[in-house]
């Protein structure tokens, strides 16, 4: 199995590819990985009535207890009662308020990202 973050797809050996990765993108890409893959799940959470394995499985997590021990530390609660009380796409602010300065959206792509944060070094 290759790694999630390989660097050789990109001619790069891995501590190259996570250098750029991390000064296009602005955190680590495992910590990238891991904050996209908890915004998806949180996402399936509210728009759908998919199983927690389910779930895990679609968004990378080898077993559903490894996917809530990580969605717990992100998100401060099981993903069960995330789902049961509706949150807002952070899981930590209020509805209807403004995302945190510089926060990053789950729902735009990677590369969109990497041209998000190319654009604001290039100011």
């Amino acid at each position: 199995m290759q790694h999630p973050v390989d660097g050789r797809r990109a001619g790069l050996s891995r501590a190259a590819f996570s250098r750029r990765f991390t000064q296009f993108v602005g955190q680590p890409p495992l910590t990238y990985l891991t904050w996209w893959r908890l915004g998806t799940a949180a996402r399936m959470l509210r728009d759908s009535d998919a199983a927690l394995s389910e779930i895990a499985g679609a968004v990378g997590y080898g077993s559903e207890f490894a996917f809530a021990n990580a969605f717990k530390r992100q998100y401060g609660m099981a993903p069960g009662k995330y789902r049961r009380l509706g949150c807002p796409p952070s899981g930590r602010r209020a509805a209807g308020a403004a995302p945190a300065p510089g926060a990053r959206n789950p729902e735009l792509s990677p590369t969109s990202q990497i041209r998000r944060a190319r654009s604001r070094s290039s100011r």
